[in-house]
């Protein structure tokens, strides 16, 4: 397609030269000469971007061509330039096409005589596209400013000297102060205590961010409130560090639900030791009855059940004194209360028995008492065992324990080197209290217990931690 110059035969074509017409006639732009309202040379590009025929464009005033809500501003750039006066250069507006679409164009537009009249020579793009970027743009920065200005939490941005170039009017909500009144001030002026901003920009740098970070800070009348920030440094487009954005949210009230919580778990161990205090002594005492009565009895039989009684109870009183002296409520180290209860047990019975030594392999492992207690209890039962029948005639012997750790698993592993179990013996069919104990507490703890022979008597009891 080339420039129509029908309306003009005998006029000279100024575009004559086939150089000037190549380039005209296959311009990506609309190039078109305006003259009394009217198109009088226009280029294919024109009809292109207009949607309209060459017949359309030459038969018809321009402004029918421009929206409505447009046409006032361009008839008046339009009079003004052919008048000679000053009239931008690069404008922006919207055409109709033939079809109804509407499209955004930008019109460059300079003063012409054409066959010595006042005309116009005009170069026009489609920036339909652009516009549509533009617009996006607006109302993404829009919708942000809006984000920006109601955030619930405080956003903010300090340069590398720590001073505050950014901060959301929300910080008026929880400090006082206007978000004019902060900006270009240093961050150390909400501070509590200023030094803490040192610590914060150290892990900052460290790590590139921080996550769930507490902050004190104080409002504009000197009361302090804490704060949750996270935070990270902030680059430039070459990727050099200019300083540190983040946001900040005010948790006073969660703060003072851990104090408080703290305060009522220290009034509660205090609870807790005393307790455990009076349950060691009235164990204590107990046992210590237990021990005035065990004295008056004559028969061995009683004698006994006594004796074990009192065993088991102290077996229990000394997880209590483990706690109190430790100070630690919850666990108990295993390892150093079963080599004490062990050698409390051969204690109670060296004036009555023979010699019997304690080895020990214990490797360090802290339960609550849930595990403890009957452990405590089995170990009793099991050295008690041994004392009483692995050794004939009171005679001298030695009784090893170990206990291992594996993972979530422990073994309980008690032997002695005395004459063994009995040939084919079933725990689970003696007819003693001892063992029918350590059964139930095996239970008790999601255990399992294996009993053989190998030198003596071996009893392995397996348990989760």
């Amino acid at each position: 397609m080339t420039i129509d110059t029908t309306k003009s035969k005998e006029i000279k074509d100024p575009l004559e030269e086939d150089t000037y017409k190549t380039l005209v006639n296959n311009a990506s732009e609309a190039i078109f000469i305006a003259q009394n309202g009217m198109l009088k040379l226009i280029n294919p590009a024109t009809c292109k971007i207009t949607g309209r025929t060459y017949s359309e464009l030459y038969s018809t005033p321009f402004l029918e061509f421009v929206h409505p809500e447009d046409r006032e501003a361009i008839a008046s750039n339009y009079e003004k330039r052919i008048s000679g006066q000053k009239a931008p250069e690069r404008y922006q507006f919207r055409i109709l096409k033939s079809n109804g679409d509407i499209i955004w164009v930008e019109l460059s537009s300079v003063a012409h005589t054409w066959q010595g009249h006042p005309a116009t020579v005009n170069f026009l793009t489609d920036i339909t596209e652009r516009k549509a970027i533009e617009n996006a743009l607006i109302e993404s920065e829009k919708k942000y400013k809006k984000i920006f200005e109601n955030i619930q939490d405080i956003f903010y941005q300090t340069d590398l000297s720590g001073t505050i170039i950014e901060i959301s009017p929300s910080i008026h909500r929880y400090a006082g102060f206007k978000r004019e009144e902060l900006i270009g001030k240093p961050v150390t002026y909400v501070y509590s205590n200023p030094e803490k901003r040192d610590a914060l920009v150290k892990a900052i740098m460290e790590k590139g961010e921080v996550i769930d970070y507490e902050v004190v800070l104080k409002d504009k009348f000197g009361n302090e409130f804490y704060t949750s920030t996270n935070s990270h440094l902030l680059y430039d487009n070459h990727g050099n560090i200019i300083g540190i954005e983040g946001s900040l949210r005010d948790i006073s009230e969660r703060k003072k639900t851990e104090i408080a919580l703290k305060e009522s778990i220290k009034q509660k161990e205090i609870l807790m030791v005393e307790l455990q205090h009076r349950v060691k002594n009235n164990l204590g005492i107990i046992s210590s009855l237990l021990s005035l009565e065990l004295s008056k009895l004559k028969d061995d039989y009683s004698k006994e059940i006594f004796l074990n009684a009192r065993n088991r109870i102290f077996s229990m009183s000394t997880i209590y004194e483990h706690l109190y002296s430790s100070g630690n409520l919850n666990n108990v180290n295993l390892s150093i209360y079963l080599k004490d209860l062990a050698k409390m047990i051969l204690q109670t019975y060296s004036l009555s028995k023979g010699k019997i030594s304690l080895q020990t392999a214990l490797d360090e492992l802290y339960l609550d008492l849930r595990k403890t207690v009957p452990l405590g209890l089995i170990l009793n039962e099991l050295i008690t065992n041994s004392i009483k029948y692995a050794f004939p005639h009171n005679g001298d012997g030695e009784i090893k324990i170990s206990l291992s750790r594996h993972s979530d698993k422990a073994t309980l592993h008690v032997s002695d080197n005395g004459k063994g179990l009995p040939e084919n013996f079933d725990i689970k069919k003696s007819n003693g209290m001892g063992l029918n104990l350590v059964m139930l507490l095996v239970e008790q703890i999601e255990g399992n217990i294996d009993l053989f022979n190998s030198n003596g008597a071996n009893i392995v009891i397996n348990f989760r931690i």
